[in-house]
């Protein structure tokens, strides 16, 4: 059997830019798998389908299976024959024709084989999926597909290397679906398919398809695949993708085609109703609706099908970009307000819950600044991280705190700490300004709406015992939590230092709270910005570097070496396997089948120290996966190491 070995290439949370091997090749995600009628002649031929994008397709099982002379046919010479098609393909077993029908004329032993002897890539068990039903029935469901799902594994030819998918069913029944989905993840599956959800689509049920995928995260191991079965309206994709799914089919390009339905990313149009057309693909930009019209049946169809397959895959090339960029959320904003249902969805994943479930997926940093212009946007994982963060990371150095707007200034010579009060991120101490993304945004909100009063008050409580006074400025607001001074009752004295700074930085990366036998530096600072480039010991020792793109620290030999000895294990490390500790040493990166544990509160793009399980110091480096990821993964580079000739397997002196 061959193994996906799926392995992440970007991300942004839980979306991902991934790639996984079948016997006819890789399949890049995320994608969608056109659907393709195995008996009758396909409205858009194979390779124009590929042409527009797809990297792998679908067909049916059952269908070629109950038809004798295709059935011989593949049997014979193969699906790739028949289909003319040498790369990927997927069968569903029947399963669908079973719950539009109630009942199909093969057995899932019989369908089981027939998938492997067609030389299928990804295949499907006949699986029992509910339209719609009662509880006890999605129960029953979900009885008999866990059933199955155990005879089609001990019928399996296990020197085939068809790649099996282990569908998930249970439908609105969370229980049932929770039940299905836990047994799943223990079987040997490569793929998983979320089933029953196009009754769901077809009510506009969103917030019950966002919680079967929210469930379908928490319990399927993250290094396998997820289909959403059916979902094939490009409105949808972008909140799919945002919550982790991988896969996507479409047999509605067709579909919608013969009812002249125009697909668009933000809802269905009648071609009748259209003036215009909305999009500007091949298709599209050629014509009018007023000409399409005039068209034959025949025509009109297959010009629809074809401009709703361009538009899914232009809305997957969009959500690809906006991985990359770090901004998928804004995109699923944009289209959440293409239908209330699909609004009351994306409102759900602002509980503080679902942004906590998708922080620990999230990079430090992106190469774009962070956009923030609906309420909605203040539930981004890095908000919520950095407000953790500066409550139990920021050390003071002052006995006095300063709150104020931005629009307040202050003398530059007062002995305090200054806060900013930030309407995204609560509170915005000056020495971590520029560190991403409290510099890199911009926020805007048409409410009244301009700062975090709880959390203002929270962060009052939490340091009210280490500063010996809080003070806010221009802020009118009655209550016991305020309190104002005038500014010449400050003494005044010396401000914040370029080495506090540099302190104040290092405990907001690396959770650092001693700096004991940490060096003075000298800085040298950018021309044009005046921010911090790098720091050296006064004799000219080079200790750190500043990542340009988010103001972080690129540690170098000595400080790595000091962060090695002053941080307690296992903080700030990933610790591999001891037979490959001459390859860290020489620069090599990390794989991840090589990482024996890490430190669970690092965070994709931190720089790690690289460690055996003695704890000796073997080498540094990026942080490529998360930690809950690691373990799950054998292909992908775990850390992106750093070259360092210098750095010894030894510990910094005390």
């Amino acid at each position: 059997m061959l193994q996906a070995n799926f392995h992440i290439k970007s991300r942004d949370g839980l979306s991902r830019i991934g790639e996984f091997d079948t016997l006819h090749g890789k399949v890049s995600t995320p994608t969608l798998m056109p659907v393709i009628d195995p008996i009758n002649p396909n409205i858009i031929p194979i390779p124009n389908i590929i042409e527009l994008g797809a990297n792998i397709i679908i067909t049916n099982a059952y269908l070629l299976y109950k038809n004798e002379n295709v059935r011989n046919f593949v049997l014979d010479k193969g699906l790739h024959d028949y289909l003319s098609y040498e790369g990927p393909i997927m069968t569903d077993s029947g399963a669908f024709q079973l719950m539009s029908y109630g009942s199909v004329e093969v057995t899932n032993k019989v369908i089981t084989k027939f998938q492997e002897d067609i030389n299928v890539d990804i295949g499907v068990f006949l699986d029992v999926p509910v339209a719609h039903g009662t509880n006890d029935e999605l129960k029953e469901a979900v009885k008999k597909t866990i059933e199955r799902a155990k005879e089609h594994i001990l019928n399996r030819n296990q020197q085939k290397e068809t790649q099996w998918v282990g569908p998930l069913q249970g439908g609105k029944n969370l229980d049932a679906f929770k039940q299905c989905s836990s047994f799943m993840k223990t079987q040997p599956f490569e793929i998983h398919a979320i089933g029953s959800v196009v009754p769901l689509m077809e009510n506009y049920d969103y917030l019950s398809v966002v919680k079967l995928i929210e469930m379908t995260k928490k319990i399927i191991p993250i290094n396998r695949p997820i289909h959403l079965f059916g979902a094939g309206h490009p409105m949808l994709f972008a909140l799919a993708c945002y919550l982790g799914i991988d896969l996507f089919d479409s047999a509605a390009y067709v579909l919608f085609a013969k009812k002249r339905r125009y697909l668009s990313t933000f809802g269905t149009y009648l071609l009748e109703d259209l003036d215009y057309f909305p999009c500007s693909c091949k298709f599209c930009s050629d014509t009018s609706p007023k000409d399409v019209r005039s068209w034959e049946n025949n025509d009109i169809t297959k010009f629809l099908a074809n401009h709703n397959l361009a538009v899914s895959f232009q809305e997957l090339g969009l959500i690809k970009q906006t991985i990359k960029d770090g901004r998928l959320f804004n995109l699923v904003l944009k289209r959440s307000m293409s239908h209330p249902r699909l609004a009351e969805a994306v409102q759900y994943l602002t509980k503080t819950e679902m942004s906590n479930n998708l922080e620990p997926f999230t990079s430090l940093s992106y190469p774009k600044a962070r956009f923030f212009s609906h309420p909605w946007s203040l539930s981004d994982p890095m908000v919520i991280r950095y407000k953790e963060r500066l409550l139990s990371r920021f050390q003071p150095f002052k006995e006095i705190a300063v709150l104020r707007p931005y629009s307040y200034s202050l003398p530059s010579d007062l002995s305090t700490h200054n806060f900013y009060i930030d309407p995204v991120f609560g509170l915005i101490p000056e020495e971590w300004k520029p560190i991403y993304p409290l510099l890199q945004n911009e926020a805007y909100f048409s409410t009244d709406y301009n700062f975090d009063e709880n959390y203002i008050k929270k962060f009052i409580l939490t340091f009210k015992e280490k500063f010996t006074h809080i003070y806010t400025f221009g802020v009118d607001k009655n209550s016991s939590y305020y309190k104002s001074i005038e500014l010449d009752s400050i003494p005044s004295g010396s401000p914040i230092s370029d080495n506090e700074k540099l302190r104040s930085i290092l405990s907001y990366q690396f959770g650092i709270n001693s700096f004991e036998k940490l060096p003075t530096f000298i800085f040298e600072f950018s021309r044009k910005t005046n921010r911090m480039k790098n720091f050296s010991t006064t004799n000219g020792i080079p200790w750190g570097v500043i990542r340009a793109h988010d103001n972080l620290i690129i540690p170098q030999t000595d400080l790595i070496k000091w962060l090695h000895s002053y941080m307690q294990y296992p903080n700030g490390r990933v610790i591999v396997e001891n037979d490959v500790e001459s390859f860290v040493s020489d620069g090599k990166s990390v794989f991840c089948k090589f990482v024996k544990d890490t430190d669970k509160k690092l965070r994709i793009g931190d720089e790690v120290i690289i460690v055996n399980s003695n704890d000796d110091l073997l080498g540094t480096g990026t942080l490529n996966y998360s930690p809950q990821e690691i373990s799950f993964f054998t292909k992908g580079i775990a850390v992106k190491t750093r070259k360092r000739k210098d750095l010894q397997i030894k510990k910094f002196k005390k």
